[in-house]
C-alpha cells in the first residue's frame, strides 16, 4: 500500500536544510557534458507532492541515465555506480535503505566523476538546453 508524505523532517541547521528527492530529480556528473533527470521505474511505495521517494540504493543504470559525454574517458557516457549514494537520511528508511536527500552524492565507477543532487525533483524545474 501506497504511503503517502506530506512533509518528512530533514535534518541541518536553520542555515543548511536538506530535502527528500524523488523521481525526477536533476543530477550531474562533474565529467558529463550534461545533466540529466533521476529515474525511478519501480516505486517504493512512499510518495511527496505525489512523485516517489527515493533512496540510497537508487544507483543503478535505470536511475542513473547518460549524462552525454564523458569528459573524463572522451567516449560516450555510461555511469556505473557500485556504491551506494552517500548521506542519506540516517533515521528514515524506504525498503530498508536511507532515504534520499538533497545533500547526497555518489561516484561513477567509470570515468570517476563524482555525481550530485541538483535539484530534488520535488517541484518541476525542466533541465535547460545545453550543448558545445
Amino acid at each position: 500500500m501506497a504511503q503517502v508524505v506530506e512533509s518528512l523532517e530533514t535534518e541541518g541547521s536553520e542555515q543548511e536544510q536538506f530535502s527528500y528527492v524523488v523521481h525526477g530529480a536533476i543530477i550531474s556528473c562533474e565529467f558529463g557534458s550534461h545533466l540529466n533527470y533521476l529515474n525511478l521505474p519501480k516505486d517504493h511505495g512512499v510518495y511527496i507532492k505525489e512523485k516517489a521517494v527515493m533512496n540510497v540504493g537508487d544507483r543503478n543504470p535505470d536511475n542513473i541515465p547518460t549524462f552525454g559525454v564523458c569528459l573524463q574517458l572522451q567516449k560516450p557516457c555510461t555511469p556505473t555506480c557500485s556504491i551506494d549514494w552517500m548521506e542519506g537520511m540516517e533515521n528514515v528508511n524506504i525498503e530498508g535503505k536511507q532515504a534520499l536527500l538533497s545533500r547526497c552524492h555518489t561516484q561513477c565507477s567509470a570515468g570517476g566523476g563524482k555525481i550530485e543532487i541538483l535539484h530534488d525533483g520535488q517541484e518541476e524545474v525542466e533541465i535547460p538546453k545545453q550543448g558545445f
